[in-house]
């Protein structure tokens, strides 16, 4: 399948299959019932949603800990605009254990406006940050 111009394949290339929506996204019900998985089990990506979780309060800078670094932090907003904490990894590691340390510190306590699925349902959302640290002087 090509991405890059503006011919439309007629067909699934060989292996693959074309969906008309994602399957979590055509979910209904609250909490939306997604097909193989148990409800309010699954974790809705941006794809998937009406709106995304929007940080309420949330620092991302975290100058001054010492540490010059720009880390990818991934982790569930629930549906109470909490981070699971059990949630929160860094795909590109290694990360300092003193950046682990205050972005799962920034993590704990921050705030989000929580994912809304059709029909206005509050629902658990994957979502990726960058966090920055400049070393202090």
């Amino acid at each position: 399948m090509d991405m890059y111009h503006r011919y439309r394949e007629l067909g699934a290339a060989s292996g693959f299959t074309v969906l008309p929506e994602h399957p979590a996204r055509l979910a209904k019900g609250c909490p939306p019932e997604v097909p193989g998985v148990a409800p309010g089990q699954y974790v809705f990506n941006t794809l998937e949603v009406e709106r995304s979780a929007r940080a309420v309060s949330l620092s991302t800078n975290l100058n001054g800990i010492g540490v010059r670094d720009s880390i990818v932090a991934r982790f569930v907003v629930g549906t109470d605009g909490q981070v699971d904490p059990v949630t929160v990894q860094f795909p590109y590691p290694p990360v300092a254990p003193v950046l682990d340390t205050a972005i799962r510190d920034q993590l704990a306590v921050a705030r989000f406006e929580p994912a809304v699925h059709a029909g206005g349902c509050a629902v658990p959302q994957s979502i990726e940050l960058r966090f920055t640290s400049i070393a202090s002087k």
